[in-house]
């Protein structure tokens, strides 16, 4: 190997661990295995930034320009890929080898948007950071979230509807509704309903939610969809009473849907 190509590689490797620890969003290209003529060889490597650019090169041409386009399609999933090509006339390509290419979207940390910062929303957020989830913590509580103990967090206090409009939701944010007040907690999840989520989950008794959902159908107007997305009561259903242990049954249902996302039984 030439000396540049290993620099380059070792390139690679410094801007995937970038990626993770600035959890700046991207896609490893690896190219697994080849056969006959190729332009690059197994172990070449490449990133795919989300605005197209890239880190790297798996040969350039055609493929490499497919391998771009099919990789901005997963950048913003949990799941990777496994190419083969087969750079043949037939396939408007001249080299007559073939080759494998595995993508691995690396570098996105989910969100865990906790609604209310009391008991149960601390220690959701504290079990779920040590899980790798982005936890933030949210109330309408003047003073509240500015509390000493709350300092290891991200925190944002203002009124419910105003910070949901604000806080791009999107397909790789969990959220949780634990707040103060059923009337809040009702208010909120109906909010968050239309949004295309990781998870959305509402803390409550079955009569809470039997309420909750005749609010939601006649005051909301969400669909028999829409409520059906939404997990409540939140958590593995397992006898949990205090706050830890109703925070472990919540970040255990997080982690269980976000192994689901990447495939994984």
């Amino acid at each position: 190997m030439f000396a540049y190509e290993q620099t380059l590689m070792n390139d690679i490797f410094i801007e995937v661990a970038n990626c993770i620890l600035q959890k700046k969003a991207g896609v490893l290209c690896l190219i697994t295995s080849t056969c006959g003529s190729t332009p690059r060889k197994a172990g070449s490597r490449m990133i795919v930034w989300p605005d197209g650019s890239v880190t790297g090169s798996i040969g350039g041409g055609a493929t490499e320009k497919e391998v771009i386009q099919i990789s901005l399609g997963i950048i913003d999933t949990d799941s990777p890929l496994m190419l083969h090509f087969d750079l043949t006339p037939a396939n408007g390509q001249e080299c007559g080898g073939s080759l494998d290419i595995y993508l691995e979207p690396v570098g996105r940390v989910s969100r865990v948007l906790i609604f209310g910062a009391g008991h149960i929303g601390r220690e959701v957020a504290r079990l779920a950071k040590q899980f790798n989830f982005i936890p933030i913590l949210i109330d309408n509580r003047p003073g509240f979230t500015s509390q000493k103990n709350l300092s290891e967090f991200e925190c944002i206090e203002g009124e419910y509807s105003v910070i949901i409009n604000n806080l791009q939701l999107g397909m790789h944010d969990y959220c949780l509704v634990c707040t103060h007040q059923h009337t809040f907690d009702i208010e909120v999840t109906a909010a968050l309903a239309p949004y295309p989520l990781a998870f959305l989950g509402m803390i409550g008794s079955q009569r809470k939610i039997a309420t909750a959902k005749q609010r939601f159908t006649t005051e909301f107007g969400l669909s028999e969809a829409q409520i059906a997305s939404i997990n409540m009561p939140v958590g593995l259903p397992f006898v949990a009473e205090t706050p830890e242990e109703i925070a472990l049954s919540i970040v255990g249902g997080l982690i269980d849907v976000r192994n689901k996302k990447k495939g994984l039984k």
